[in-house]
């Protein structure tokens, strides 16, 4: 094809999978939070029976969970938690914020400044190729289609694994394995050796193309990963700001990174990789160290890993809205019996005071 739909055909067929997601986010149930924030606790209800007890709205297991979201989103109505100072006033906050920014470091700044090489495999592949001698066309046409079916089946593979694993354990193992294929790909075998023998050696040019296929692997927990973290390590009231960051940060270095990298490319060639074998160390201890896992929690549950001492969720939040239910209801009984003395006290005096009296009269 050489007309100018050569690009507009790719161009236009990436659109299909939007339509496809547009048309089918029609039949996509409303968030359960956002039903209850609204005081909309019939619908929720019904939503959590379909998905979690087959319609039956009389489960135990459905009522706890309908509870827990009550009672979580009613301590943060109480705290007012929908202002950006939100992100620092506490510290369970300011530990999510902290997340935040390192996963936006990873995941942005780092891949696409080619700390990660995420740019490396897919904006700048044919670089590569013609740099290791795979110079025809149809050989890198072949390895980039086999490359994106590749990429593919790992997202499915690893999506799956996410409740098995844990998001945490994904991370680092994609931070670790990263590492290892940086370190292989930069100086143990490739690069660094295929310069020294002027890019004739077709073994390391091959080492580098199972490079990049490795590549793909030890990527996919990563990205699969780290959107939902950032999101559940928010309240539901700061979830739409920190997202709001998230793309932000990511899209304004993307932009940045898209004029840095060609240059950095030229001028140091492999030698950029380096300083990404430098910031995956620095990512795995954090990782290691600070991250915490969320394996098998719910949002509520998570919030009480990042919740702090001030806003209270998930079954704390039960606890405190029973504790305050009973003592209400006490308070009510008590003046109740207050107010029921009182009159009878009232009475009897009224009582007395005409049997005197007519007892004076009589007299």
């Amino acid at each position: 094809m050489n007309s100018s739909w050569s690009w507009r055909l790719p161009s236009l067929l990436q659109g299909v999978p939007a339509i496809l997601q547009l048309v089918l986010s029609i039949w996509v149930p409303e968030s359960l939070r956002w039903l209850v924030y609204k005081d909309r606790g019939d619908e929720a209800l019904r939503v959590l029976s379909q998905y979690h007890s087959c319609g039956g709205h009389d489960s135990r297991l459905v009522r706890f969970e309908l509870l827990e979201i009550e009672a979580t989103l009613e301590e943060e109505k109480k705290h007012k938690a929908i202002q950006w100072t939100e992100f620092i006033r506490t510290s369970g906050n300011r530990k999510s914020l902290w997340i935040l920014l390192f996963i936006l470091f990873i995941l942005f700044i780092g891949f696409a400044a080619q700390l990660s090489g995420l740019g490396l495999t897919g904006y700048y592949l044919t670089k590569i190729l013609n740099s290791i001698g795979v110079t025809n066309g149809n050989t890198q046409l072949l390895i980039n289609a086999i490359a994106a079916v590749w990429q593919l089946c790992c997202s499915v593979f690893f999506a799956m694994l996410i409740g098995r694993v844990g998001r945490r354990g994904l991370i680092t193992f994609r931070i670790t394995t990263m590492l290892v294929v940086f370190i292989v790909w930069t100086t143990g075998t490739c690069s660094a050796l295929n310069e020294d023998r002027h890019f004739s050696d077709r073994p390391l040019a091959l080492v580098v193309v199972a490079m990049i296929f490795l590549f793909q692997v030890v990527y996919q927990p990563f990205a699969i990963s780290t959107v939902p973290y950032v999101v559940e390590c928010s309240l539901y009231s700061l979830r739409s700001k920190t997202a709001t960051i998230f793309q932000f940060c990511g899209y304004s270095a993307s932009f940045f990174t898209g004029y840095v990298n060609p240059v950095t490319l030229d001028r140091i060639d492999w030698r950029y990789y380096i300083f990404a074998c430098a910031v995956l160390g620095v990512e795995w201890v954090f990782a290691w160290w600070y991250l915490p896992e969320t394996k098998g929690k719910g949002l509520e549950e998570i919030g009480q890993i990042f919740g702090g001492d001030e806003l209270l969720t998930g079954t704390q939040a039960i606890a405190k809205k029973r504790e305050e239910k009973y003592r209400g209801l006490m308070r009510a009984v008590f003046v109740s019996a207050k107010l029921l003395m009182q009159a009878t006290l009232r009475k009897g005096r009224v009582k007395f005071e005409g049997c005197y009296r007519s007892y004076y009269c009589v007299a």
